[in-house]
């Protein structure tokens, strides 16, 4: 069973995915795919002291444009590998893919190869979850893939307009997630405490 798992951040795909990995799926974690390349790309010999998201860094910052259209295109690269590997494997292989948030933005015919070769599983959230995430995202900020969702607008300080467009974002990459999924498991299940990792894989069954 081939298996790739999408959602926000903080969902639980990386620990999911983890979980799995101990009962015989083979992981891949597209993040670290992503930091290891970048880390190539970068001549960064330390992987230590390099932290990708604060490297990408914010919109308003002068080097965000540049660096956040390097780590897209090794994203791409990223799904690309994927895929090829995929396109080899047994589908009776048990593999994991745990797919960045803003993997819904790679090309459509990429992600539509990704659906033939895999089960695309959406872990789903709540109105709730969502205001939460906002409310996390506002304590804290942290650098994300935009999509072109983020303006400040005259007068605005850059607080003003995380919490405007945030949940647009937010609302966007919703819509592709359901849209790409073959099924959406919801919060009751996926952050539920006393849920198995058997009892995860046989929900997806």
């Amino acid at each position: 069973m081939i298996i790739t798992l999408m959602g926000m951040s903080g969902t639980g795909k990386s620990y999911w995915s983890q979980k799995m990995g101990t009962v015989g799926f083979k992981r891949y974690g597209c993040d670290d795919m992503i930091s290891e390349r970048l880390l190539k790309k970068l001549n960064i010999e330390n992987k230590d002291t390099f932290e990708m998201h604060a490297w990408v860094g914010f919109p308003y910052e002068d080097t965000h444009a540049e660096r956040a259209e390097l780590y897209f295109e090794t994203e791409i690269e990223v799904m690309q590998e994927i895929v090829d590997l995929l396109s080899k494997t047994d589908h009776k292989t048990n593999i994991v893919i745990d797919t960045s948030g803003s993997a819904i933005y790679t090309p459509p015919s990429l992600m539509e190869k990704l659906g033939h070769l895999s089960k695309m599983i959406y872990l789903a959230v709540t109105p709730e979850m969502i205001n939460t995430m906002l409310n996390k995202y506002l304590q804290k900020p942290v650098a994300v893939l935009w999509n072109g969702m983020f303006e400040q607008r005259e007068g605005e300080t850059i607080s003003e307009s995380f919490a405007r467009c945030y949940p647009k974002l937010l609302s966007s990459r919703e819509e592709l997630y359901q849209k790409y999924s073959h099924q959406i498991i919801g919060p009751e299940i996926h952050r539920s405490a006393s849920l198995t990792v058997q009892s995860f894989i046989e929900a997806i069954q």
